[in-house]
């Protein structure tokens, strides 16, 4: 089953002038533009790929590896903040959106943020929720074991940073009120 918001193996379907189009199964052929097709690859290889939508909200394909895909948390960047909501840095071209409604806390652009990716039911969009407040130097050893600069954001909890990011235990958790 082809799964947006993830890897996936994907057959090459056919070959054109800027790219190739990967048989997706019910979602159909997706296109993987030219600059992420390797040399002599021809119809029928399979290529592991990345699915997502585009900023035309066309479903593409990218052998780019996001810093976190769907089901898991990242520690993100918020590159722009709009009227519509928080954009992060997830590693790929189109960043992701954060609407208000979906922030614990309001975003500011510069801070970084745990956040939880998700594919939505209703529009098959791959989303983010769950933001935490911006995280100190040095909390991150609270979520993972220290600050990657590749695929994880910072969030993995292996010492040469080759797990994905997987959920840990609320580093900001909930404390009772005492009494004034």
């Amino acid at each position: 089953m082809v799964e947006i918001g993830k890897t996936n193996l994907l057959a090459i379907a056919k070959t054109v002038d800027f790219g190739v189009y990967l048989d997706g199964g019910e979602l159909g052929e997706i296109l993987l533009p030219r600059r992420y097709v390797q040399e002599g690859a021809a119809p029928g290889d399979k290529l592991e790929v990345f699915l997502y939508f585009d900023s035309e909200d066309r479903l593409i394909a990218t052998t780019e590896k996001p810093r976190a895909g769907a089901g898991e948390f990242a520690f993100l960047k918020v590159v722009a903040v709009n009227p519509a909501g928080a954009f992060l840095d997830w590693g790929l071209p189109k960043d992701l959106l954060v609407p208000f409604g979906e922030q614990q806390t309001p975003m500011r652009a510069g801070n970084k943020y745990v956040v939880h990716i998700y594919v939505d039911r209703a529009s098959r969009r791959v989303a983010v929720t769950g933001a935490s407040p911006p995280l100190a130097a040095g909390a991150m050893s609270m979520i993972g074991s220290s600050t990657c600069p590749s695929h994880c954001g910072g969030v993995c909890s292996s010492k040469d940073h080759s797990e994905r990011p997987t959920a840990k235990a609320n580093p900001f958790p909930k404390r009772p009120l005492t009494g004034a």
